[in-house]
């Protein structure tokens, strides 16, 4: 699978991993998202879950920021990959993009 192999879900099918950190300031990559989307693919693990819908769980801090700023900007859908379908070069390379659409207060990003 590929980065650009990803799944399109539910947002509310994407829970957060409380032992991550929380960002305090989302409002530039909020604006970025209600202009443009989610730019990148969350990297996500399949959680658990009783009631037959398959569930996932953020993995790492700025996946977790881009899903609470795709909350904030009242999107319905995001984009996922689940990390054991990635090679760590893959999963690296990803969060280095999301890293900098993070760093640059996500103002910057052009689609």
């Amino acid at each position: 699978m590929r980065i650009d192999d990803h799944l399109l879900v539910d947002l509310r099918r994407v829970e957060m991993d409380p032992r991550l950190p929380l960002k305090e300031d989302l409002r530039a990559l909020v604006e970025a998202i209600r202009r443009a989307g989610v730019p990148f693919p969350l990297v996500v693990e399949v959680a658990p879950n009783r009631n037959g819908w398959e569930r996932y769980r953020v993995l790492d801090a700025l996946s977790q920021r881009m899903l609470l700023a795709a909350q904030e900007a009242e999107v319905a859908m995001v984009p996922v990959v689940v990390k054991e379908n990635l090679s760590e070069e893959e999963v690296q390379h990803l969060r280095d993009a999301v890293a900098a659409l993070c760093q640059a207060g996500g103002g910057r990003w052009k689609p």
